[in-house]
């Protein structure tokens, strides 16, 4: 069973190369792959989720006159691409530790 497992789901065809995997080995490849699964399929989820929100609406308008609108006008009202990398730009920015880098570089030279 081991031997079909490494080629059905770790994409692995050499024979003794899946022979020379010890357990531990088969273990972590096997747990790995199973993560990844969850992965894809948490990612599969977050997708539908994501569908659902993008048509969301909301009721707007007096008593008489309600109507529905979309609660996202426009795209980056869903999802604010240059937001997202300036947080991430930012968090680089703050981590960077100016002394220590020179310092690094003085010793490398």
């Amino acid at each position: 069973m081991i031997v079909l497992n490494c080629i059905r789901y770790l994409g692995m065809t050499d024979i003794n190369e899946i022979g020379r995997l010890t357990l531990y080995e088969y273990d972590l490849l096997m747990t790995g792959k199973a993560l990844a699964a969850v992965d894809e399929s948490h990612k599969a989820h977050k997708q539908a989720w994501i569908n659902h929100q993008v048509t969301a609406t909301k009721l707007v308008g007096g008593k008489k006159n309600k109507k529905e609108v979309p609660v996202y006008k426009k795209f980056k009202d869903f999802f604010d691409y240059e937001e997202e990398i300036r947080k991430i730009t930012q968090e680089i920015d703050e981590g960077y530790d100016k002394k220590g880098m020179d310092l690094l570089l003085k010793a490398n030279l």
